[in-house]
C-alpha cells in the first residue's frame, strides 16, 4: 500500500512519461512550415510526420500492452522514455529529412510503450482510489493535446522547430529518475525470445498494421 506522498510521487513518474505522446503529437503542426522550408519539401512530403506519428501510434500502443504483460512494465515504461530521449537529442541535429522522419517514428514508438505500461503500473501499485489515479492520466493527456500548439508556438519563437523534441527532455529525466525509484521491479516471467515472439503473435501484427495503414 503506498502512502499518500508515494502515491503522489508515483503518479508524477507516471503521468510525466504518458503526457509525451499526446503533447508531440499536437506540438509538431506549428513546426510544419519551418521544416518544409529547411529541408526544402513539399507539404505532401513533410506531413509525413504526422502522419507517421499517428500511423506508429496506433499499431505501436496494442503491441507494446502486450509486450509490458511479457516482458515487465517498468522496463519497458523506461525503455519507452529512452526512445523518447533518443529523438529529443538526435532530432535537431537530424541532416536529412529522412533521419528526422526516424526520429519522429522514434518518438512515436517510445511513447506509445509507455502509456500502456504506465496504466498497468497503476492497476497493479495503486489499489486506493484507482479510478481517481487514472483519471490524472487522462487529465494530464487532454491537457497536453490542448496546450500543444500553444507550447509548440512559444517554443519555435525561442529556439525554432528543433526546441518542440528538446523540451521533451526534462519531462523525460524526470519520469525516468522518479520511476526508476519509486517502480516496484518487475518479476521474472522467465520467458524466452522465442516464447515471446510466439505470444506476441507476429503475423497479426502485420496484418493489423497492414490494415490500420490502409484504413489511414
Amino acid at each position: 500500500m503506498l502512502s499518500k506522498k508515494s502515491r503522489a510521487v508515483f503518479l508524477t513518474a507516471v503521468a510525466s512519461g504518458t503526457m509525451l505522446n499526446p503533447l508531440n503529437s499536437s506540438m509538431i503542426s506549428l513546426a510544419l512550415h519551418s521544416i518544409q522550408h529547411e529541408f526544402h519539401l513539399s507539404f505532401t512530403t513533410v506531413s509525413w510526420l504526422i502522419s507517421s506519428f499517428y500511423l506508429a501510434s496506433a499499431v505501436a500502443q496494442p503491441v507494446t500492452g502486450k509486450l509490458g504483460d511479457l516482458i515487465g512494465r517498468k522496463r519497458l515504461f523506461l525503455f519507452g522514455l529512452i526512445l523518447v530521449a533518443v529523438s529529443a537529442i538526435g532530432a535537431p541535429f537530424a541532416p536529412t529529412f529522412m533521419t528526422l522522419l526516424v526520429m519522429r517514428l522514434f518518438q512515436s514508438v517510445g511513447s506509445s510503450a509507455i502509456y500502456p505500461s504506465g496504466v498497468g503500473l497503476i492497476r497493479n501499485h495503486i489499489h486506493e482510489r484507482q479510478a481517481s489515479a487514472l483519471a490524472v492520466l487522462s487529465i494530464f493527456a487532454s491537457a497536453m493535446t490542448a496546450l500543444g500548439p500553444t507550447v509548440g508556438g512559444f517554443l519555435i519563437v525561442w529556439g525554432g522547430w528543433p526546441a518542440i523534441f528538446i523540451v521533451n527532455l526534462p519531462f523525460i529525466i524526470l519520469s525516468f529518475l522518479l520511476g526508476l525509484y519509486m517502480f516496484p521491479k518487475d518479476q521474472k516471467k522467465g520467458a524466452g525470445i522465442k516464447t515471446i515472439i510466439r505470444q506476441l503473435d507476429i503475423l497479426g501484427i502485420v496484418l493489423f498494421a497492414g490494415g490500420i495503414i490502409f484504413l489511414l
